[in-house]
């Protein structure tokens, strides 16, 4: 016996539309994975996390001039976006609601993942091969691919120009570097003690002045870290 809906054939046998709800829980893994560890390099100035903290006032946000420059490169942050993703497959994006309906065999020693970051994009090629079981049927599913509209790449770039101009004593006005990005802003917000707090960022996101303070959004939205004079 057979029931129809649409496309979908329920059955003995069925058809490759119903293991598509696996194929669009992984790739939302690692999307969540993506988005997560982007906006902590946004709130830690491209670091992984709190590791180089500046003094007071301006704890809570890491210093990128002092002792080197502390901005990892891009292909360092698409090497560790590439292994934080795995190990959210392989640890934490269990495919056992399916295993009730199907017959599902993930293959985690197989997984690899590439993610190429661009100017306006972020890209997860990922390779995670899964196999889907149901009486006479089976599918493996095997590509998965997320693309991350952002333009994390021109920020980082912009964060990484405007730490060497401070470290080779070349630079003037921070503000300068973002005059030819169209929507891209970089501000000094805070200026104390021989600490500069530095934004970089979208315009729409950067905190508003409200008296003496500033508005913030949300976490992660805008690149941000300190220089020592």
């Amino acid at each position: 016996m057979f029931f129809t809906r649409t496309d979908i054939q329920v059955g003995r046998r069925i058809t490759t539309t119903q293991v598509e709800p696996i194929k669009e829980f992984v790739e939302s893994c690692v999307r969540e994975e993506l988005e997560t560890k982007l906006k902590d390099r946004m709130m830690f100035g491209g670091r992984k996390s709190l590791d180089f903290e500046a003094r007071s006032p301006l704890t809570g946000y890491n210093v990128l001039n002092i002792p080197i420059n502390n901005l990892p490169s891009l292909p360092s942050i698409e090497g560790d976006f590439a292994s934080d993703i795995v190990n959210k497959l392989a640890e934490r994006c269990s495919l056992n609601n399916f295993k009730g309906n199907f017959d599902v065999v993930e293959h985690e020693d197989e997984i690899s993942v590439r993610v190429e970051i661009s100017d306006q994009t972020i890209i997860a090629k990922v390779i995670y091969p899964i196999t889907v079981k149901k009486d006479d049927f089976e599918e493996e599913l095997k590509d998965f691919n997320v693309i991350l509209q952002d333009k994390f790449g021109t920020i980082h770039n912009l964060a990484r120009e405007i730490v060497n101009g401070v470290i080779e004593n070349r630079i003037d006005n921070i503000a300068n570097y973002c005059a030819d990005f169209s929507g891209i802003i970089c501000s000094v917000v805070d200026n104390r003690g021989g600490l500069r707090l530095v934004f970089v960022g979208n315009e729409k996101d950067l905190p508003k002045p409200s008296g003496e303070n500033f508005v913030y959004g949300n976490d992660g939205d805008i690149f941000v870290f300190v220089l020592v004079s």
